[in-house]
């Protein structure tokens, strides 16, 4: 009788450890596939967040400097402001400018500016983003009429470099002035602040919130050919 006790104790308790066995088993199991699904999921964020920073950004093409030449200006003979022309690349997605800085960095002095918009002579808003021409944006900055601020602050501050605004080229597809679409070709308007001397080097970096960073640098010549020099690329 004490052999068959035995055995049947050794019987059950063979079968508690199987149970335990496969709980285990089952849990680990679990464990495995909650941390494939997490693995899973955090893949697709990424690659979704790789997408979005290589769908949502700039393309650089070119950049050009205008000399100062008005001799009682404290930048004369220096590169006063810089037309930086982009696009959204092939495949990519619109930008919204609101969500966009530009970065500019030299040896001495790094900026981060924000953008702002143009308004026409009688400080009416240029909707239409096809009105923004290189000529009405480029009289507005000259002459400092703005939308924004008030005349004399938002002046002041675009030429410290706390600003850029922009002037649209090609403007096809959509439109809405604080939005750049793909097909569409701008000019980014931006004042170095003190404004560029000869040899100095530049990094001008087009930062897309949620998406990408664009980069350009170059070397200001050390001497000027006319009051327009080409930059960017060299």
């Amino acid at each position: 009788m004490f052999l068959i006790y035995m055995r049947g104790d050794m019987g059950i308790s063979t079968l508690i450890i199987f149970i335990v066995i496969v709980l285990i088993a089952t849990v680990a199991a679990i464990v495995l596939l909650n941390a494939a699904n997490s693995l899973k999921n955090q893949a697709q964020i990424t690659q979704q967040e790789s997408q979005a920073k290589f769908s949502r950004r700039f393309e650089i093409l070119s950049i050009y400097g205008f000399v100062d030449e008005n001799a009682n200006s404290p930048t004369y003979n220096r590169i006063r402001y810089l037309r930086i022309t982009a696009r959204i690349p092939p495949g990519g997605e619109y930008v919204d400018l609101r969500d966009t800085v530009l970065e500019f960095a030299t040896e001495n002095v790094v900026k981060t500016a924000t953008f702002i918009d143009a308004g026409d002579a009688d400080n009416n808003t240029l909707g239409d983003p096809c009105e923004k021409t290189d000529q009405k944006v480029w009289e507005i900055i000259t002459t400092g009429v703005w939308i924004q601020l008030g005349k004399e602050d938002a002046y002041y501050l675009f030429n410290n470099g706390d600003y850029y605004t922009v002037a649209w080229v090609l403007c096809n597809g959509e439109k809405d002035d604080r939005m750049v679409f793909p097909g569409q070709l701008i000019n980014i308007y931006y004042a170095p602040p003190d404004g560029l001397l000869p040899d100095e080097h530049v990094r001008i970096s087009l930062i897309v919130n949620n998406g990408g960073r664009t980069e350009a640098e170059f070397t200001v010549p050390d001497v000027f050919q006319g009051s327009v020099v080409k930059l960017y690329p060299p």
